[in-house]
């Protein structure tokens, strides 16, 4: 089976699994997780991945998609390189990991926490080599019904796909160095990088 076709069919089988279990048109829960990231195919989005980032309060003025749930504000990036469906599922996944267990450090302040989501972020970007980057294609929220993102216009919520990019960046640098020498590039400024805007997404203000 050619990879396109293989990939075509796990992205089948994974929203046949959510389309089960009701994932799809399940909106925001009300447990402070209303951040995620999307997922397509055939350019609608068929999943959108939780940050799971707990927000400490609702901006005002915020807009509200429908009167019965609360917004779920999305970040959606590009990936500019060519990948198959299945790594751009599997970056997706390991970017909401890694911002999880910032989330984890911050409020356990676990050090081993933080070391893991750089190896969650490194599976970011590794598939990128040394030409490719992730960039951010627009921050909104989920209009599930046309299944695609709507602007919001929030300052808070572009700058957190902002830190991230640009922490991926520096995650990128870091991975790519020559190897059996010493990297000049720290590891820490990418994760510092992200945390601000976990912050952010938390905190619903812009850093």
């Amino acid at each position: 089976m050619k990879r396109s076709r293989w990939a075509a069919c796990l992205l089948a089988l994974l929203v046949s699994v959510l389309v089960g279990q009701g994932v799809l048109s399940t909106p925001a829960q009300a447990d402070g997780n209303a951040n995620c990231i999307p997922i397509y195919s055939n350019g609608r989005i068929v999943f959108c991945e939780p940050i799971l980032v707990e927000v400490a309060g609702w901006c005002p003025g915020c807009p509200r998609p429908c009167l019965s749930c609360l917004p779920e504000y999305a970040l959606d990036f590009r990936e500019y390189l060519t990948q198959p469906a299945y790594l751009r599922y599997q970056s997706v996944l390991e970017l909401a990991r890694g911002l999880g267990l910032l989330e984890q450090a911050a409020r356990s302040q676990n050090s081993q926490l933080r070391r893991d989501a750089l190896v969650s972020f490194i599976s970011v970007v590794r598939p990128l080599g040394k030409n490719g980057s992730v960039r951010l294609e627009q921050a909104g929220y989920i209009d599930r019904a046309a299944g695609v993102v709507r602007p919001a216009g929030l300052s808070w919520l572009t700058s957190a796909g902002n830190h991230i990019t640009e922490g991926l960046a520096i995650v990128q640098q870091y991975y790519n160095s020559p190897p059996n020498v010493p990297s000049p590039i720290d590891p820490e400024r990418g994760l510092d990088k992200i945390d601000l805007a976990r912050q952010e997404l938390a905190n619903r203000i812009p850093l």
